[in-house]
């Protein structure tokens, strides 16, 4: 388990850059609740990109490992998109694509994700069965059954690639620059409160998950 931007020192959590800190406070509110939601965002970004970047790589050339990334990045970047039963938030197209050119780009890799690689619903996958006829005075007529498909290959590199890595490298610089206007609101805030009752708040806490939590609703 990584605790980003902590280190344990000394039997206690000790905040990376702040060697002054005296306590790691835990907060609440809407504001609080949105700043977790855009670093996990930012995770998935953060993901989606080393996949993308991946790709470049000359020594990557084995097929199934460069669809397994692609896909990777593509589901990645989608799911910061798309509705969490979690309640975290979505991002919005219309604020991070506004031109015209980004929009259709957008809509085609949604809909790559949604109705082929999630899901198979479009024409990029195709099975068609048919039956092995033999001749009229053979053994069998029906010699076997069969079926044959046609598999649209998604990964080429390219224009392709290109414009997934900017879909991505945009989302990144509108949850960065999100986080920092968020995280900057929360301290502004906080400044005017005495100082004790900033003492009083909670200690930040993880609680490491199991493997029965694999099927459970994360809670905010």
């Amino acid at each position: 388990m990584t605790l980003e931007g902590m280190r344990f020192e000394d039997g206690r959590i000790q905040v990376e850059g702040f060697p002054t800190a005296v306590k790691l406070a835990q907060i609440e509110g809407e504001d609080a609740k949105r700043l977790s939601h855009l670093l996990l965002h930012r995770q998935d970004l953060e993901f989606a990109h080393q996949c993308a970047t991946a790709l470049q790589l000359p020594e990557i050339q084995v097929p199934v490992i460069r669809q397994a990334l692609w896909r990777s990045a593509i589901v990645a970047w989608s799911k910061c998109f798309g509705t969490s039963h979690a309640g975290r938030f979505r991002l919005l197209k219309e604020d991070i694509y506004p031109a015209p050119e980004a929009d259709a780009v957008f809509r085609h890799f949604k809909a790559l994700r949604d109705k082929h690689i999630a899901h198979d619903e479009n024409a990029f996958a195709q099975a068609k069965p048919g039956v092995v006829i033999g001749p009229e005075d053979g053994e069998k007529k029906i010699l076997q059954a069969v079926c044959f498909g046609m598999f649209v290959q998604t990964e080429n590199g390219g224009t392709d690639l290109e414009n997934l890595q900017h879909l991505i490298g945009d989302a990144m610089k509108w949850v960065l620059n999100e986080i920092d206007t968020v995280g900057d609101k929360i301290a502004a805030t906080l400044e005017h409160w005495d100082y004790q009752r900033l003492l009083d708040l909670p200690d930040v806490q993880f609680k490491p998950p199991n493997v029965t939590d694999v099927g459970k609703r994360r809670r905010g």
